[in-house]
This record gives C-alpha cells, sequence and structure tokens, in this order.
C-alpha cells in the first residue's frame, strides 16, 4: 500500500505522517491560490486586480501589471523558434534581410 493510499487511513499513520500529510495538501491549496498573482511585484497591484485579495480560486488575469514577463524577448529563453536551432534561425534571418534588400 502506497503512501497516499494509507494518508486515506488516518489510524494507520502516525502523528507525524499525518501532520506531513495535511502540510502537503495545504502546500497544494496555498500553491493554486496564489497562482493567478505569481508574476506581481507590486502589492498594490494585487489590490488592484483583486480587490480584498484573493479568497477563492481565480483566474490569473491577463496583464500581469508589474510583472517583467512582457520586457523579455520571446525568441529566446525556450519562449519562441522551438526546434530549430541557431544555425537555422540565423539562416532564416539572413533569407529575410536579403528579400527586403530587393
Amino acid at each position: 500500500m502506497g503512501f497516499w493510499s494509507r494518508a486515506k487511513k488516518d489510524d494507520s499513520m502516525n502523528l507525524s505522517q499525518k501532520k506531513a500529510v495535511a502540510a502537503l495538501k495545504n502546500m497544494f491549496v496555498a500553491d493554486a491560490l496564489a497562482m493567478p498573482v505569481h508574476w506581481f511585484y507590486n502589492p498594490a497591484d494585487i489590490e488592484q486586480s483583486f480587490p480584498g485579495g484573493i479568497t477563492r480560486f481565480e483566474a490569473a488575469p491577463d496583464l500581469h501589471p508589474s510583472s517583467i514577463m512582457s520586457l523579455h524577448s520571446t525568441n529566446a529563453g525556450g519562449r519562441g523558434s522551438q526546434g530549430k536551432n541557431r544555425r537555422e534561425r540565423e539562416i532564416e534571418a539572413l533569407m529575410a534581410n536579403s528579400k527586403t534588400e530587393e
């Protein structure tokens, strides 16, 4: 019987195991509740987007006003040109530039 199966039967676990299971379950809930504001860096922006705070599961807003993610390049770090190596991207860029010069 696996750990999570035993976790359902509280009588088979000692106090330390019960506390560990409770901590993990609460961690999962807290992580899900915090998801919509993950990229917020200014607490005032959280209050503006979620007046009164987050008290239930919420969808993430389309815009994260204090996030730095919009400042990052979408062509690097796995956010663009997936599946192409650097050489292929350079060749495509050269070809695109040569077409504009004609």
